[in-house]
């Protein structure tokens, strides 16, 4: 087993992949590195549209002093209303979102360097090893063919199911779901051969992780002016969030369920896991808050699009 750490400065991301040959550790790792850097630009997209940093500016400001219209200020504010709307939205779709992709891997998508894989000259050696009489040029079309290599063997051993290829296969299945940049994207995941069952542990997020603000305000009252932020309710936010976990374990279950190209996985163990600080004690604490047993014919027979997700995960 192979293994190399990864992280993520911007987002405070931090993972360990582990795959059966070095080759899949670099591909796992660029998948999570690539879906990383698009949530990073998404966030920096966003704040670079205005509404953060303006509401910033305008919260900074001395009470009486802001030079801002007033109407500009509102239409700021609309726009992070409308934001907030959105992300709010957005949880209550994430099984519903999921529904209508092929979440299989894409093989020939995965030989293309500019979806999945790595810079084909960084791969593995550094400039200084290359021999004297090998060009840039050469050395990368080595690697490329090194990389194609790979890839082919990792395809054969998977469309053969040899066992130690399918969790490295589902973890890239995995990755490819999209999540608030909030959201957690870890997985560990095992392969039991003689059951044809795949066991998951997941990192559910934490409630912290949820958004809270539904609507910004602005306030002004004897000339001073002020931006309010109106937050979601207690029990909005914790049936929301019971909704959420629900919602990631079924969107889980289906996309590997779903992706399972080489029809090897009969059922699946789902175990999500949360890290959380303990209030009692204020140290991080790990525990399994959700466990689902899930077989695939009962489950790809069930209308997801359409089942409470509580009720739906609480029968598996």
């Amino acid at each position: 087993m192979f293994q190399r750490e990864i992280s993520h400065e911007g987002l405070q991301k931090r993972h360990l992949v582990k795959g059966q040959f070095p080759e899949i550790v670099d591909i796992l790792a660029e998948a999570q590195t690539r879906a990383w850097n698009e949530r990073w630009e998404l966030r920096q997209a966003t704040q670079k549209a205005g509404s953060d940093k303006f509401v910033s500016a305008i919260r900074e400001t001395s009470p009486g002093h802001c030079n801002l219209d007033i109407d500009i200020i509102r239409d700021l504010s609309v726009d992070r209303t409308r934001e907030c709307e959105q992300a709010i939205d957005a949880l209550e779709h994430l099984l519903r979102d999921s529904l209508e992709e092929d979440h299989s891997i894409d093989w020939g998508l995965l030989a293309d360097e500019s979806r999945y894989g790595p810079k084909l000259s960084e791969l593995h050696s550094e400039p200084a090893a290359r021999e004297s009489d090998i060009s840039g040029e050469e050395f990368r079309l080595a690697k490329g063919r090194e990389w194609l290599a790979a890839i082919e063997r990792w395809k054969r051993s998977y469309s053969a199911r040899d066992p130690p290829s399918i969790p490295d296969y589902c973890k890239l299945v995995l990755i490819g779901s999209n999540y608030p940049d909030s959201f957690p994207h870890d997985a560990s995941i095992d392969y039991a051969a003689d059951s044809r069952t795949l066991v998951v542990y997941y990192s559910l997020p934490d409630i912290s992780a949820m958004p809270t603000v539904k609507e910004v305000k602005v306030v002004v009252a004897r000339g001073d002016l002020d931006v309010k932020d109106v937050h979601v309710s207690e029990v909005w936010l914790s049936q929301t969030y019971d909704l959420v976990l629900y919602q990631i374990a079924l969107r889980s279950l289906y996309e590997l369920f779903q992706g399972d190209a080489a029809k090897a996985i009969d059922s699946i163990v789902f175990n999500g896991w949360v890290n959380a600080t303990d209030k009692a004690t204020g140290k991080e604490v790990n525990g399994c808050i959700l466990s689902i047993h899930a077989t695939k014919t009962e489950f790809m027979d069930m209308n997801l699009a359409r089942v409470d997700p509580k009720d739906s995960a609480s029968s598996g």
